[in-house]
């Protein structure tokens, strides 16, 4: 006998958001990425251990380009996705009816490092929420994407070794 699911099991089964809820989250992604940067700016995440200048110049913006993306990529998500560690054992599993919640969460840590006004806490905060939107983000986003982010991370690198020789200032 096939009986129709109580609120509670639906809640529990986690129902399709709406397409005004996904445009939602979409539009408050947005405002969470201008938190974000407000956070992790200037985000020099090697830089912050005196040394490696050199790999943060080449390493920063990838990063900080693809945690913003993710921030996108995650304020669509409809399907359950499973957070794994190295040793792939299940770490937890991130389920659409949590965004709210995380959303909350990134104002709450951008508020509380902008008003105790600590360096420290501030380069802390930013390589945690940096690092949970890649390995949420990275997770959710489709092969296609991948491939095409790639692409963009070895044009970031090779652009600034292959600056064309007309443009390249004289120095006679």
């Amino acid at each position: 006998m096939v009986r129709k699911a109580t609120a509670a099991e639906q809640q529990e089964w986690d129902v399709l958001p709406s397409a005004t809820d996904i445009a939602r989250r979409r539009l408050s992604s947005f405002i969470l990425m201008g938190c974000l940067l407000t956070l992790t700016t200037p985000f020099m995440p090697f830089c912050w251990l005196n040394c490696f200048d050199f790999i943060d110049y080449f390493v920063t913006r990838v990063i900080l380009v693809g945690a913003l993306y993710f921030q996108y990529v995650i304020a669509g998500i409809v399907a359950p996705v499973t957070v794994k560690m190295l040793d792939r054992r299940i770490v937890w599993v991130y389920k659409q009816r949590m965004y709210w919640y995380y959303a909350a969460f990134e104002v709450a840590i951008v508020v509380l490092v902008r008003w105790s006004g600590s360096e420290l806490l501030r380069k802390v905060a930013s390589v945690f929420l940096v690092g949970a939107l890649w390995e949420l983000g990275y997770k959710a986003t489709g092969r296609r994407m991948k491939d095409l982010f790639r692409q963009y991370i070895w044009w970031a690198w090779a652009y600034p070794i292959s600056f064309p020789r007309h443009l390249a200032p004289s120095f006679k």
